[in-house]
C-alpha cells in the first residue's frame, strides 16, 4: 500500500493567502462601542445583608459522630448482606439443584446494597450532614 505524497510537492503559491492582505479596518468592531448602560447592574447595588449566609456557619461533625456514622453504615451493610443471604438461600432452596447457592448470592448482594444505602442515609443523619 503506497502513500501518495505528491501533494507535498505542489508549490506554495497554490494556497490562497489573499485574505490576510485585507486591511484590518474591514473588521466591524462597532458592537464594542455600544453604551454600557444597556447592561443592568442594579443587582450589584443591593446591600449584602439580604444574602443568607447562615448555611455556611454549619458545624463540622465531631470525631465521635463520624466514628458512630461509619460504624452504623458498615454494620448495616454487613447485616443486610447476612440477612439477604439467609432469605435468598431459604427462598432459593425451593429450586432443586443450585437454587440455594444462587439465591444466597443474589440475596446477599441485594440485601447488602439495600442495607448499605439506608445505612449511609442513617450515618449522614448521625453525623449531622
Amino acid at each position: 500500500m503506497a502513500i501518495d505524497l505528491s501533494v507535498l510537492d505542489e508549490p506554495e503559491s497554490s494556497i490562497d493567502l489573499s485574505v490576510l492582505d485585507e486591511p484590518q479596518s474591514s473588521i466591524d468592531l462597532s458592537v464594542l462601542d455600544e453604551p454600557q448602560s444597556s447592561v443592568d447592574l442594579s443587582v450589584l447595588d443591593e446591600p449584602q445583608s439580604e444574602i443568607d449566609l447562615s448555611v455556611l456557619d454549619s458545624e463540622e461533625p465531631s470525631a465521635g459522630d463520624i466514628i458512630k456514622g461509619v460504624g452504623v453504615e458498615v454494620g448495616a451493610g454487613v447485616g443486610g448482606s447476612v440477612i439477604g443471604g439467609i432469605i435468598g438461600g431459604t427462598l432459593g432452596s425451593v429450586i432443586p439443584g443450585a437454587g440455594t447457592a444462587a439465591g444466597a448470592v443474589i440475596g446477599a448482594s441485594l440485601g447488602g446494597a439495600t442495607a448499605s444505602f439506608f445505612g449511609s442515609l442513617l450515618a449522614q443523619d448521625i453525623e449531622g450532614q
